[in-house]
């Protein structure tokens, strides 16, 4: 059963689900950490196996090492706090702290240790608005792309999750499905990866430099940005595959309000 404890570190809520544990050793020879997802756009908990650790300060550079590729402030194992599964008085699961003076003993028997990154700043608000997004097909490769003339007009995504509802909320209104499905060059079924005969993903661009002035027109309920310069928006860049589970990575790269995201529905 899953429960909630405020930690007075940060005011998030701290969430233990025996549930979702995986039993691991209980010997001074490996350890089982675990990454919490705070949140469910963090992708889930992430597990890995590392050599028993004897100190604290070992244990919290292990975990920066293996945790790194999923959360960017991992890579500085200054930001790695440890905690174990214990429960309070009221038999409620909860994630308790670790002394670092007493790692060997806290950490005897221990099936697991949590993983957290503690923030090291207020996240900013996130910038509401809008964007236009260019659809572009591969040319012979996917590092050549044919960019349409039309651009749709929608909410920035602050998630990938939520740059993938945009999409197939487009694909679903009947007046702009058949112009977008054209300009992905792919059949609704690619496009919306199901009963394609290669795997697929979405993958989502930003461009450093823009070219063409914005003229909108209305098609149905939606606003579309008629450029009438088809292909001409110079270089682009892949906004990084991690994005896909990493906010932080997301809204690193993800173009400012009233500027261009481009989508490209690519072999994997």
């Amino acid at each position: 059963m899953a429960s909630i404890q405020e930690h007075p570190m940060d005011s998030t809520p701290v969430f233990y689900d025996e549930k979702r544990a995986v039993p691991g050793p209980r010997t001074l020879e490996s350890l089982q950490l675990v990454l919490v997802a705070r949140k469910d756009t963090d992708g889930g908990d992430r597990y890995a196996r590392v050599v028993f650790p004897r100190t604290y300060k070992s244990a919290q550079e292990s975990a920066s090492r293996v945790f790194k590729r999923y959360n960017a402030k991992a890579g500085d194992p200054d930001n790695v706090v440890l905690r174990l599964p214990s429960k309070n008085r009221t038999g409620q699961w909860i994630w308790a702290d670790v002394d670092p003076e007493d790692w060997m003993r806290s950490v005897l028997g221990a099936v697991e240790v949590g993983v957290f990154i503690v923030p090291q700043d207020i996240e900013p608000p996130f910038l509401r608005g809008y964007l236009w997004l260019v659809p572009g097909k591969p040319v012979g490769n996917r590092n050549i792309v044919a960019w349409s003339g039309r651009r749709y007009c929608i909410g920035r995504p602050s998630t990938y999750q939520e740059a993938l509802a945009h999409l197939n909320d487009l694909l679903s209104c009947k007046d702009m499905s058949t112009s977008l499905v054209e300009d992905l060059a792919h059949s609704s079924s690619f496009a919306r990866k199901t009963g394609a005969k290669r795997a697929r993903r979405t993958m989502f661009v930003y461009f450093p430099e823009q070219v063409g002035e914005e003229t909108s027109e209305r098609v149905g309920n939606r606003t579309v940005w008629s450029s009438g310069q088809s292909g001409i928006l110079g270089a682009w860049v892949e906004i990084p595959k991690a994005a896909e589970t990493d906010v932080e990575v997301w809204r690193k790269y993800l173009p400012q309000p009233r500027f261009t995201l481009g989508v490209i529905i690519a072999d994997r």
